[in-house]
């Protein structure tokens, strides 16, 4: 990656606010900052929805790659490498 940039984990980010309409601020769970402006209004409401979208709490267990993953090992055969991963992991 070249020039100005950051990248966090979305799980990382705590609130999101925008400021005067071309300043979207992310606030981090660790306690840092970040200001990210934009150059209309509707790019900073875009990013700002987009984000929002992201951070919506998981609502189940189910929802996750883990518990997929764990339903879909439990139905290979009994010698599948899949099958001796979910032994191990108990």
């Amino acid at each position: 990656r070249s020039g100005p940039g950051a990248s966090i984990p979305l799980r990382l980010i705590d609130a999101l606010e925008i400021r005067d309409l071309l300043c979207l601020i992310i606030f981090c769970k660790h306690g840092r900052q970040l200001k990210c402006s934009f150059s209309t209004g509707d790019q900073c409401i875009e990013w700002w929805r987009r984000l929002n979208m992201a951070l919506v709490p998981i609502s189940s267990l189910q929802e996750t790659f883990a518990a997929a993953y764990a339903a879909w090992a439990k139905e290979q055969s009994p010698t599948s490498v899949h099958r001796a991963l979910m032994r191990a992991s108990h």
